[in-house]
């Protein structure tokens, strides 16, 4: 019983990826036969390692299926799942359009209805809103892409969602901000982004905001992360000469931030550089 919860939970209930995993775990000789009884069925490998060897074997499968979609379906699913597990037809059209994708609402709630059709999807809100059927979807749809396509989708992402969230007829953009500087900050760490003024002052100034929210919802160890990584966006040389105002602000915030978490060896030693 334990076996078969397993395997039903693991491949969502789904007859085709059931009966795949089924015929994997044999060809690998996870899954046999009893030699005395053979109606009876024995695993090799735990409950655990068989979780992880059955997602393994599921998150491929989809993957293949949402590869063999039409082509404006496969960017809509991965680039919904770089925004959340839930998300609005607005918002995925907003970001698409944003990345050069010309596409319409009209176009987007039919090509979703078909991957709902296909049970990759569930529909929240008819034709508004939408979610992933289950957190192994998302993960194959993001496994899509990697390297430069997926530093280029983080990028644009990041500044649609940002001023998505800034715009006066948001009314739910605090997790906007928080994906757009998850995003942002990402391709900081991985690229030399951002080399212009500009890009730079929008990161560190979207990493004040989120930190600031982030303190609202009494989560002080995040905004200690967001108010360092904005420091680190700044040379140590041009950061008390070039931006001057937005350092102090910086640290300004850090140090109240790090003594509410009780930090005061870190708050003396902030103290040093500002003064």
């Amino acid at each position: 019983l334990e076996l078969a919860n397993t395997i039903f939970t693991k491949t969502m209930g789904n007859i085709n990826h059931t009966r795949q995993a089924l015929e994997q775990l044999v060809q690998k000789k996870i899954l046999f036969r009893e030699t005395n009884e053979p109606n009876s069925w024995r695993c090799s490998l735990s409950m655990e390692e068989l979780e992880k060897e059955i997602s393994e074997d599921v998150m491929g499968m989809i993957k293949a299926n949402i590869q063999r979609m039409p082509e404006v379906l496969q960017r809509a699913l991965v680039i919904a799942s770089y925004i959340r597990a839930n998300f609005s037809v607005s918002t995925l059209v907003y970001c698409m359009n944003h990345m050069g994708l010309k596409v319409t609402d009209e176009e987007i709630q039919r090509v979703l209805g078909v991957a709902v059709y296909q049970n990759l999807l569930i529909e929240v809100v008819p034709c508004k809103e939408f979610a992933f059927a289950h957190d192994s979807i998302q993960a194959a749809a993001k496994s899509i892409v990697y390297g430069e396509e997926l530093e280029q989708i983080s990028m644009c992402l990041g500044r649609a969602l940002s001023m998505l969230a800034f715009a006066e007829t948001t009314e739910d953009g605090d997790w906007m901000l928080f994906t757009a500087v998850e995003h942002w900050n990402w391709v900081r760490s991985r690229t030399l982004w951002p080399t212009v003024e500009e890009d730079k002052l929008a990161l560190v100034q979207l990493n004040i905001a989120v930190a600031r929210i982030s303190i609202g919802y009494a989560s002080h160890k995040e905004a200690v992360k967001l108010l360092r990584s904005g420091i680190d966006c700044f040379d140590s040389e041009d950061r008390w000469d070039v931006y001057y105002d937005i350092t102090i602000e910086l640290y300004n915030l850090l140090m109240d931030t790090e003594f509410s978490l009780g930090h005061f060896d870190l708050v003396r030693e902030y103290s040093g550089l500002v003064l």
